[in-house]
């Protein structure tokens, strides 16, 4: 029998700030002309925060959430190994859910498809306060590359 790892309340707290980071970044690439394709796409191979489209580019992003900027900026979780991951998950996607240039999305239940050119990773950092619930968001595009994208 397998072992499970039991919520606290600490890691619902992290999960819940993570959550919102996403949908803060979410609704930023939205108003930034971005058609959201994916949210929290999952293979076997890796996982990817938001999938998106502009101007026939198609976008990973990977979304880091800080409360304050005791630990530094967020992204420098975004490890070697975080990139690894992220990386057998977009080609996993690429390969299994786009055909010939293009990626599906629903928009309102109906199925659409859009071309993409190219690729590109980026990391949105979302910054809560704590104290006053600013949020503020940096957007790094192309923060990183992989072969072969």
């Amino acid at each position: 029998m397998g072992t499970r790892k039991l919520n606290t309340k600490k890691s619902l707290k992290r999960n819940r700030i993570g959550n919102s980071g996403e949908d803060s970044a979410v609704e930023f690439l939205k108003q930034n002309g971005y058609t959201v394709i994916a949210r929290n796409y999952s293979s076997e191979n890796g996982e990817i925060d938001i999938v998106s489209l502009k101007h026939g580019v198609l976008v990973f992003t990977e979304v880091k959430t800080n409360s304050d900027l005791r630990f530094g900026k967020a992204w420098i979780r975004v490890d070697s190994k975080k990139r690894s991951c992220m990386k057998r998950a977009v080609y996993d996607f690429l390969r299994f859910e786009t055909k010939n240039g293009k990626v599906p999305y629903y928009r309102f239940g109906i199925r659409f498809t859009k071309r993409f050119k190219t690729t590109r990773c980026d990391i949105i950092e979302i910054y809560t306060s704590q104290s006053d619930g600013n949020t503020s968001i940096n957007h790094e595009k192309n923060a990183f590359e992989f072969s072969r994208l």
